[in-house]
């Protein structure tokens, strides 16, 4: 990666956590509405349904993270649109970068919807496995709702440490915890310190457990099992934040390009872009097999395992999680204007 490609990526890293705040914040937002007295009441009736429908994320209710997924779609278009400047004499505008234009307006829509909808489905997993969990282990219909929603915090009287906001995965880590540490069993008790993202400091009550051979009392559990999923909610907006930044910079960047066709500033054969790997050393190997591969504008970069991109952090060609998620690769695109002269 030379030093232009550098410092876009330095420039993504400085808006990426904006988008993780307001991620963040809107999950908050939605706990602080919620009624636990609702949730436990349709838990206690099997309403699985009713409680997913109570705790469910909307487009509205995410309008301040597709907002600031936005912020970073016009930075990125605007930031190309500088640094492409035509050769004095060529008698060519300059080039400006249009978030109106049509196609740019239904990227964003398009994206904007599927991320409402994949945030949507893994809080749907999320509390059917927080509740199926709580059911298996004993949990009643209080306890349950507790969990899914978080308890309020002494510290800052707020409510944290439940599972919405979670990926379905994540949320699933967080109740077989709750289920290793209540269990009393001390194998399984032991497997809890496996988990990576735990805070250690609680380390010691659990062991302390496990050579009594008893359950981690509940209390300390809601605590440390609380704690746990603070940690995941904080890498799920950072690991959204990056992911889409990503894919929002990206698209813009390639879109100035698109436009600058369309407005006959140049011809799509005069254009070519190459890959670029961030080179950190945490490069997934397909995109290392990347590096350096070149395609003309309009034409798709295609991954070893085939998949196709368009640009890093695209997916509108069908490119799954494992060639996108924390993508740090950049693509750099030049203008042959000497042959546009010709």
């Amino acid at each position: 990666m030379n030093k232009s490609a550098r410092q876009l990526v330095a420039e993504l890293e400085r808006l990426e956590p904006t988008v993780a705040r307001a991620y963040l914040a809107e999950v908050q937002r939605l706990v602080g509405a919620a009624s636990i007295a609702e949730v436990e009441s349709l838990i206690s009736v099997g309403n699985i349904a009713g409680v997913i429908t109570a705790l469910q994320f909307s487009e509205a209710d995410l309008s301040q993270l597709l907002e600031s997924i936005r912020g970073v779609y016009v930075t990125g278009g605007t930031i190309e649109a500088g640094s492409l400047r035509p050769p004095r004499g060529l008698g060519r505008a300059a080039i400006r970068f249009d978030v109106r234009n049509t196609r740019a307006e239904t990227w964003l829509r398009t994206e904007s919807s599927r991320l409402v909808v994949d945030i949507a489905a893994g809080q749907r997993d999320g509390i059917r496995a927080a509740v199926a969990r709580g059911t298996e282990i004993g949990r009643n219909p209080r306890q349950t709702a507790l969990d899914i929603v978080g308890r309020i915090s002494r510290q800052t009287g707020r409510r944290s440490g439940g599972i919405v906001g979670l990926s379905g995965p994540q949320a699933q880590y967080v109740v077989n915890a709750r289920a290793q540490l209540l269990s009393g069993d001390p194998e399984q008790m032991r497997q809890y310190f496996e988990r990576v993202r735990r805070d250690r400091r609680f380390d010691s009550i659990v062991q302390r457990a496990i050579d009594a051979g008893k359950p981690v009392k509940a209390a300390d559990v809601d605590r440390i099992v609380g704690r746990y999923s603070d940690r995941l909610l904080a890498l799920r907006g950072e690991t959204i934040a990056r992911t889409e930044s990503l894919s929002a910079f990206n698209a813009a960047r390639n879109e100035v390009y698109e436009q600058g066709i369309q407005e006959g500033l140049f011809r799509a054969d005069s254009v070519l872009k190459e890959w670029s790997t961030s080179g950190d050393g945490r490069t997934r190997d397909t995109h290392i097999a990347m590096d350096g591969q070149r395609q003309k504008q309009g034409e798709p970069f295609r991954s070893p395992s085939g998949a196709m991109l368009m640009f890093p952090g695209d997916t509108s060609l069908g490119a799954g999680a494992a060639e996108v998620i924390q993508c740090r690769c950049m693509s750099q695109t030049r203008v042959d204007w000497i042959g546009e002269a010709t």
